[in-house]
């Protein structure tokens, strides 16, 4: 699993949670958990195959 942090000001870093796959020749990103520094986020609850 991936991860991205993204700096919205001086007191908030979001960070996104994801996994990358190649499929038919073009990347896609399957995001799996969204939180900031001041909450817990919801995990999704994503099986193979959905």
């Amino acid at each position: 699993m991936l991860y991205a942090s993204f700096t919205k000001n001086k007191r908030t870093t979001w960070y996104v949670f994801f996994n990358e796959y190649e499929v038919a020749g073009e990347t896609v990103y399957l995001v799996r958990y969204i939180s900031n520094n001041h909450v817990i986020a919801h995990h999704l609850e994503i099986t193979q195959g959905d």
